[in-house]
């Protein structure tokens, strides 16, 4: 069995050598609306996300409940908003996976993630619908509800720079 899924990742890692894992999404280009369930089983909707506490940022991370480098950013994520007096920027947390496994994946965290929006992709199917094929993934999210930036594999360099400061000028779409 672990010589299968060796192989299997040999092959996913050739595949991602010719198909660059890259969002569909431009800079400027408004994102499709999505309602998903929180831990507690509550339907969210991106358009109520986007009216959070008025900021002018938001920023949607990608996880999967499978990914390693997904708990390793989580971890950041934690250790960046459990310091943070007043952040600048709300996160919100796109899991996917089943309930059971993201409430275990973020349940070590759950004081630092107080005010962080946990939602449930159980099917993966949001993700497929913003055209997201590598985890983890991060979305900067203007209040216009368009991206700004994106990043695969996001460090917690780029999350620390993105959880400062703030823009919210309309974003002119290009190409």
């Amino acid at each position: 069995m672990a010589g299968v899924l060796r192989y299997l990742g040999t092959i996913q890692g050739k595949i991602e050598d010719v198909i660059p894992l890259t969002s569909r999404f431009t800079r400027g280009e408004h994102v499709m609306e999505f309602e998903l369930p929180d831990l507690q089983g509550r339907l969210i909707s991106s358009k109520r996300l986007f009216k959070l506490k008025n900021k002018q940022k938001l920023l949607l991370l990608f996880l999967s409940t499978t990914c390693d480098s997904c708990r390793i950013l989580l971890n950041s994520i934690a250790e960046l908003t459990s310091s943070a007096q007043d952040q600048a920027v709300p996160i919100v947390l796109i899991c996917i996976g089943q309930l059971g496994d993201v409430m275990q994946m973020v349940s070590k965290y759950s004081t630092q993630l107080e005010g962080t929006h946990i939602l449930v992709d159980q099917g993966g199917f949001v993700a497929r619908r913003y055209g997201i094929r590598g985890v983890p993934f991060g979305m900067v999210l203007n209040k216009f509800g368009q991206v700004m930036q994106q990043s695969i594999g996001p460090t917690s360099d780029w999350l620390q720079n993105t959880l400062g400061g703030t823009d919210n000028e309309r974003v002119e779409k290009t190409g």
